[in-house]
């Protein structure tokens, strides 16, 4: 019997036989192309990491040979020629062969940017020890923003066209280069934004883009005020191509008497200062009576601007532990006309012996050793070698963490770059439980001898709204002196959660409600906190809404942020949190005390049944 074969059916045999030997040619190029991209990613990821160390010369190998494995990738996807178009109809192996493209055009364009951004950043980076001129630092900080745009570029369109791979049926390295991809890459986009948004940031605050001058406002914790302490000095700051100087710098009291008339009017004085009769009188050494670095900072320069100076970009604040920083860093600086080698160990004592314990020699005044000693310091740190520019980098960061330099600019991309990594000193608008005691001592200069010891107890309602007692127990640990002086008057201003409302019967009796700032309800208290010897305590009690945040499945989250006295140690907290009858921590429980050396922010799960 014959069989007779239609056009037809040899056409669709035809097309069958292509498919399968388009299918099994595709295949073995595919494997190839999944090998090689395999390597690729792998060397990606080992260039990321030799870049994260610092190790340059490795990184760039790594890059190089990433390049070279995902154009090895589009190499063997190429070789399949007309039949990869036929291979790509078949479902299964199509979304391969697409995934692969993706992977190797993708790895390519990476290593690509990653090489750029390399070259251009290596001076920074890496710079040895040899010591590298302000402008060709500069240059180093222009090239590697300028290399991070594309950087940036490539890493969004590639986290688009990784995403675009969801949901597609994918085998073996292909499938979990997706997934780890997925994962990783928005983590590296982050990252390489922030980098770009603060290495602009840098170059418009250090004058790339053209002159500026900074009113530098130093800071001495031992008399305590909202933002960390008394502002006992100030200095012109200047930034132009790069170079930073301080022009000036004196005490802050005779520039008051010199601007009699740069003073805030009466009807607008803190309340530290008002509640006196007659009020006392708020000029540029009182303008930190809030705990809020940008409203400080306006209010200075409004002041600055009615004493008939020269406008000024931005206002910068520090305090002695800012300094302790910088000379871990660039090491010991003298002083030779006090007589004095400062270091990071002793930075502190040696202020405070010379600005209040040591008589100043007639015609000068206590505080000037300060300036003499704050310039000395900036200078090693302008003119500090590009070796120690990371170190120093670590420690600005660090300082900027524990408030010990609050910075405010009036370019509006610095000032952004601030709010967003929190280094501008803004109140923080949090919800959750919150506190924060914000104090104004008006003449003792025993600030850092105080210690607090705060009970805190949380009685949590089913709805998350709480109860919240909290007790301060403020003793003075320093023995009598003229300077730790009996009697010492302070004004404590407590902020507490969101939505709070003070009850003003469990509460002790307070002078008066003051604003609420960033949604924090406050009131405020005088206390002898600073009596030799004493001891003194504090009560206040809130009824806030929202301390206990709802979750999706119904159970709850308590929320904790703490605020610590900048540049202040040995303050700690004992926390109690009373749950709702059959509720229970799911996990970890809040610690039952805390240290207040720095900020304190936590996350407790918690749920019925």
């Amino acid at each position: 019997m014959s069989t007779h074969l239609s056009p037809r059916r040899l056409l669709v045999g035809g097309f069958g036989c292509l498919l399968v030997v388009a299918a099994g040619f595709s295949l073995f190029h595919l494997r190839r192309a999944v090998s090689a991209g395999t390597r690729g990613r792998s060397a990606l990821s080992q260039a990321e990491s030799s870049l994260s160390a610092r190790h340059i010369p490795e990184s760039r190998q790594k890059l190089v040979a990433a390049k070279r494995e995902f154009t090895r990738t589009s190499s063997e996807i190429n070789a399949l020629g007309p039949l990869g178009a036929v291979a790509k109809r078949t479902p299964l192996l199509g979304n391969q062969l697409r995934a692969a493209e993706v992977f190797a055009s993708s790895g390519r364009a990476l290593a690509e940017a990653g090489l750029q951004l390399v070259g251009s950043a290596d001076t920074i980076l890496n710079p040895g020890e040899q010591s590298v001129a302000v402008s060709d630092a500069l240059d180093a900080l222009r090239r590697t923003d300028d290399s991070l745009t594309p950087a940036v570029a490539v890493l969004q369109a590639t986290s688009a066209k990784v995403a675009s791979l969801r949901g597609a049926v994918l085998v073996g390295p292909l499938a979990r280069a997706r997934d780890d991809l997925a994962v990783r890459l928005p983590k590296l986009e982050v990252r390489a934004e922030s980098a770009k948004e603060g290495l602009t940031a840098l170059l418009a605050f250090g004058g790339g883009s053209g002159p500026k001058r900074y009113l530098f406002l130093s800071q001495n914790p031992d008399e305590l005020r909202p933002t960390g302490g008394f502002i006992g000095s100030y200095g012109v700051l200047t930034a132009e191509a790069g170079k930073m100087e301080m022009q000036r710098y004196d005490g802050i009291e005779g520039w008051a008497l010199d601007h009699p008339g740069a003073v805030v009017p009466t009807d607008k004085i803190g309340s530290p200062l008002r509640l006196f009769n007659p009020p006392l009188p708020q000029s540029l050494a009182n303008v930190n009576n809030r705990p809020d670095w940008p409203e400080t900072a306006r209010l200075a320069i409004d002041l600055w601007r009615a004493g008939g100076e020269a406008p000024v970009d931005g206002v910068i604040s520090f305090m002695p532990g800012f300094l302790s920083r910088i000379l871990a860093v660039v090491g010991p600086v003298s002083v030779p006309s006090y007589g004095e080698t400062v270091t990071a160990a002793n930075v502190v004592e040696r202020l405070d012996f010379q600005t209040h314990k040591l008589a100043p020699v007639a015609g000068t005044d206590r505080k000037d050793f300060l300036g003499v000693l704050a310039e000395a310091v900036m200078r090693r740190l302008f003119d500090a070698p590009s070796s120690q520019w990371e170190p120093l980098g670590k420690a600005i960061g660090q300082a900027f963490d524990a408030h010990q330099i609050l910075v405010w600019s009036t370019d509006p991309q610095v000032q952004s770059t601030l709010s967003r990594r929190a280094w501008d000193g803004a109140f923080p608008q949090v919800q959750g439980d919150f506190f924060y005691n914000a104090e104004f001592a008006y003449a003792s200069k025993s600030g850092r001898g105080i210690r607090r010891t705060v009970d805190h107890r949380v009685r949590l309602r089913p709805d998350g709204s709480a109860r919240i007692t909290s007790t301060i127990t403020i003793t003075n640990t320093d023995p009598p002196d003229p300077v730790n002086n009996p009697g010492g008057l302070g004004y404590i201003t407590l902020y507490g959660p969101a939505g709070a409302v003070l009850d003003p019967l469990a509460s002790d009796p307070f002078s008066r409600t003051e604003p609420a700032l960033a949604g924090h309800p406050a009131a405020g208290w005088f206390r002898d906190a600073a009596a030799s010897g004493g001891q003194t305590t504090l009560t206040v009690v809130w009824d806030a809404p929202a301390v206990a945040r709802p979750l999706k499945d119904g159970s709850r989250m308590y929320d904790l942020r703490w605020l610590h006295l900048p540049d202040h140690m040995g303050d700690k907290v004992n926390l109690s949190v009373e749950l709702p009858p059959g509720w229970r921590w799911e996990g970890a429980e809040p610690p039952a005390q805390f240290s207040l050396d720095q900020d304190f922010t936590g996350s407790w799960h918690l749920t019925a049944g």
